[in-house]
């Protein structure tokens, strides 16, 4: 049985982990006319993945010399449309920290489960700065993500409806008002 602080801990960082992104609500299990994304196997709780040890190194930039560790990726002129300069076009891309917010969570896995294909998410796990993207090309929306590095997963609460969703990072998401993607030890 989970401990009421665990439960109470990981409440808190899914509340600031989707608190500000206006970007629909997820309903209950199953899915349906709805338009939701049910979990593979039905259930509230998905499992962990183990994390990644030791993660991958940071991605440095050519231009700048460093990861652009909690910036925007998918930008005009970076990887949004259009890309800059030697730059591919990126789906979904961000930051994740771990519960200081201030400290990269590094190896962690970030999946998302688009409608089209609920039962095999796209999977992408952070670098050593926390960053995790995914190329550009088939339109995934609309999709819901969750993070994972055990023993904790964390579902975001809203819905990523379109391309605009993809930049997590964003100041329009995590990036800004709603809090950093941070998912606890």
């Amino acid at each position: 049985m989970a401990s009421p602080l665990g439960s109470i801990t990981r409440f808190l960082a899914l509340t600031a982990l989707c608190a500000g992104c206006s970007v629909g609500e997820v309903g209950g299990p199953g899915g349906g006319d709805d338009g939701t994304i049910p979990n593979p196997d039905g259930n509230q709780s998905l499992a962990c993945a183990e994390r990644a040890v030791p993660a991958a190194a940071a991605h440095i930039h050519d231009d700048t010399l460093n990861s652009h560790q909690g910036e925007g990726c998918i930008v005009a002129a970076c990887h949004g449309t259009p890309t800059g300069p030697g730059a591919p076009p990126f789906t979904f891309a961000g930051t994740a920290f771990r519960l200081d917010g201030t400290t990269a969570n590094d190896g962690a896995t970030i999946r998302i489960y688009t409608a089209s294909n609920p039962n095999q998410p796209i999977q992408m796990q952070t670098d050593a700065d926390g960053n995790f993207y995914t190329g550009g090309g088939v339109n995934p929306f609309p999709a819901r993500a969750e993070m994972t590095a055990c023993p904790n997963t964390m579902a975001m609460v809203g819905m990523l409806q379109s391309a605009a969703d993809g930049s997590c990072t964003s100041t329009a998401c995590h990036g800004g008002a709603t809090g950093k993607i941070i998912l606890p030890d």
